[in-house]
């Protein structure tokens, strides 16, 4: 879905969107403890890069924080907890919370066609959208809207030569889709697209990757028969800020294109 280089946009009505797009009312926040740390830890990456925080630096302590969020200071504090074992925060008693790194991309992002030309194959694709739907409570979530009617959904088949290798469709809020100004320019590669639209050159990405059966529409999208077997990718899209910007769900014929996945781990003593 791209290569991730582009510039960063410079317009105020770019950074205005992007600051304030998807702002979710507490009242929808606190209904879930999730969602409100989730929020919240958006919400203080938009404070480090508002007020220049680098690493070093020293950040605002937990009471102010709160105040400035709008949250309690013990979910401030499990924040913080959660932000030091990633290695993006040091806390020390007596001295206070030390931004250590802001989070950063690992290594560049290649769409499935640019994988499927590397293998020595023709990439093409056919694309239908974008169109409305009927989106599930998870990909409303996923997406932080409320409504389905914000929601438009994109489908797209992949071909390497003539066959088709994967079954793609993307979940966009309904903001993005109304930023991109001509999908007849689409060129098959998604986050190429977003990136271009809302002026970001770096995201991050939450993948889980499983192994499901095939029913009649993907059978039928990918030449294969009921019952066998595909690799199952779902990958929600953020950008640096925590905002959310697509959720993907990818169905690849087994194997045909190459995985990659990098990242980090933490062991507990434990297990």
């Amino acid at each position: 879905m791209g290569d991730g280089r582009w510039e960063m946009g410079d317009s105020d009505a770019i950074k205005g969107w992007t600051s304030n797009l998807y702002s979710v009312k507490t009242n929808h926040m606190s209904r879930l403890k999730t969602d409100t740390g989730h929020e919240t830890r958006r919400r203080l990456m938009e404070l480090v890069q508002n007020e220049e925080i680098v690493e070093g630096d020293q950040l605002p302590s937990e009471a102010t924080l709160a105040s400035r969020l709008g949250v309690s200071r013990n979910t401030i504090r499990e924040l913080l907890i959660q932000m030091e074992t990633e290695g993006l925060v040091l806390r020390n008693h007596g001295i206070g919370t030390i931004l250590r790194r802001v989070p950063k991309t690992h290594g560049n992002y290649q769409s499935f066609l640019q994988l499927i030309a590397e293998s020595g194959r023709a990439p093409t694709y056919e694309f239908v959208g974008p169109h409305d739907c009927v989106p599930t409570q998870e990909i409303k979530e996923e997406l932080a809207v409320t409504d389905k009617k914000n929601v438009k959904k994109i489908e797209r088949v992949l071909f390497a030569d003539t066959i088709p290798v994967a079954f793609v469709i993307d979940y966009l809020p309904i903001q993005i889709v109304e930023f991109i100004e001509n999908w007849s320019n689409f060129s098959g590669d998604m986050v190429a697209m977003i990136g271009q639209a809302v002026g970001h050159n770096r995201f991050t990405q939450n993948v889980s990757i499983n192994a499901v059966s095939c029913d009649k529409r993907l059978a039928d999208k990918l030449r294969l028969s009921l019952g066998d077997p595909v690799v199952h990718v779902h990958t929600i899209m953020q950008t640096m800020l925590m905002q959310p910007v697509a959720s993907t769900h990818s169905y690849l014929r087994p194997n045909e294109l190459p995985l990659e996945y990098l990242g980090t781990i933490r062991v507990t003593p434990d297990g």
